[in-house]
């Protein structure tokens, strides 16, 4: 069966366990405390009496005399009754108790050493505490009573226990409910009477909540002055682009075509930007093929040529991918040129499968910093954050000979 580890179910279970093994422990001390008093009360009493008439007998010739039912005093040894002299030693003497298990029955002796004529001898009182003890089946029922007393008093206090116990936690209960169903972020007011720290969390909680409203409004509103204000200035460039795209001039057609690269690169980061700003993404089929592979390693043909990189790029087999076009492009892409940006005269292979993907390069490694400070920036993080969307697991370690390997692995329901 299945804890319930909510804060009343915690505080039912301390209770009860301190609760019955405290029942538990009373019954038990109530059990041998009441042997142990009969047993010192008797010796207590044995004491007084039995040396007053050892005192009063004591130059009295060998023999027993019967005091009371109770109480007999022997003045010798050799009188003793041979049930005692099998457990007493003829030289010993103070107090104690005998159980004569064959007879069953139980005595308090008290033997004490006096002067007799020229000599000394001891003297006893033997008193039969068997007659007066509690039988054990009466210490059972007492205890039993004890016992039930206690655990009716626990059924009592348990239900007043587990009633407070509920009536504490409800209120946590109900916040966290209203925390997980309540997405306006508007303040939150929990019925009933309130403790003082229920309430000082419930204070925090509607000022963290403004708080966090806030900066979701801040971020829509960042997002829709993005995707206005700059359209439009992008707009602007790339049509003076394509008027200077008309001079002649080889210099000037230089600067316009990496014009035009710098706008579309601005303009696919904004849009990535703008995606992973919304709470929600429209998912379509990306389908994964040689053609879309190529094309993302063209976009990289002038860093593969200054860095002197070869760009190898194996697609195990043709797949769709349920994810976002710009993103994947976006992840795909920065992957391509972080190992591009690390790597110098070498080598980087890509291998694509339905399973994940694996940029491997041989450059400086994760240890070392990347030329220019470039890799290992902004782009991975891009690509940390689209996997965190798509539940996609992102890794980045170092090669054993040189290197690192980048590797995506995507959701199997992901993959199609």
């Amino acid at each position: 069966m299945k804890l319930d580890n909510s804060t009343s179910g915690i505080l039912i279970r301390t209770y009860l366990f301190g609760a019955i093994l405290l029942v538990i422990f009373y019954a038990v001390i109530f059990y041998f405390g009441t042997s142990l008093t009969e047993d010192n009360n008797s010796m207590k009493r044995l004491a007084i009496v039995g040396e007053h008439y050892i005192i009063k007998y004591k130059d009295t010739e060998p023999k027993s005399i019967k005091i009371n039912p109770l109480l007999t005093v022997y003045t010798d040894y050799s009188v003793l009754p041979e049930s005692l002299q099998k457990n007493i030693t003829k030289d010993w003497f103070g107090s104690s108790t005998f159980h004569i298990e064959h007879l069953d029955v139980e005595f308090n002796v008290l033997g004490k050493l006096i002067r007799h004529g020229e000599g000394q001898r001891v003297m006893y009182a033997v008193e039969d505490i068997d007659a007066i003890e509690l039988e054990d089946e009466e210490v059972i029922i007492l205890t039993a009573t004890v016992f039930g007393g206690g655990v009716v008093l626990l059924i009592l206090a348990s239900a007043y226990v587990i009633n407070s116990a509920r009536r504490i936690s409800k209120p946590v209960t109900e916040l966290a409910k209203k925390l997980k169903d309540d997405e306006d972020f508007e303040p939150i007011q929990v019925d009933g009477k309130l403790s003082d720290e229920m309430l000082q969390m419930e204070e925090a909680m509607n000022t963290y909540r403004t708080k966090v409203a806030h900066a979701f409004d801040r971020e829509k509103s960042f997002t829709r002055y993005a995707s206005h204000e700059l359209r439009t200035p992008m707009m602007v460039i790339k049509g003076s682009a394509s008027i200077l795209n008309k001079s002649t001039d080889e210099k000037v057609l230089k600067q316009v075509g990496l014009l035009r690269e710098s706008i579309e690169e601005m303009e696919s980061l904004v849009q990535t930007f703008l995606f992973l700003a919304r709470d929600q993404v429209e998912s379509d089929k990306v389908l994964i093929d040689n053609k879309l592979l190529e094309g993302m390693s063209d976009k990289f043909n002038s860093l593969k040529d200054s860095n002197n990189v070869d760009l190898n790029i194996t697609l195990l087999e043709p797949f769709e991918l349920n994810a976002c076009h710009q993103l994947f492009s976006a992840a795909l892409g920065n992957l391509i040129k972080n190992a591009l940006n690390c790597t110098v005269g070498g080598t980087v292979n890509i291998f694509v499968s339905k399973r994940e993907i694996k940029v491997i390069d041989n450059g400086v490694g994760l240890s070392s910093k990347p030329r220019n400070d470039e890799g290992f920036g902004v782009g991975l993080k891009i690509v940390n954050d689209i996997c965190n969307k798509y539940q996609w697991q992102f890794s980045l370690t170092n090669n054993v000979n040189k290197g690192c390997t980048a590797s995506v692995k995507f959701r199997e329901a992901n993959s199609c």
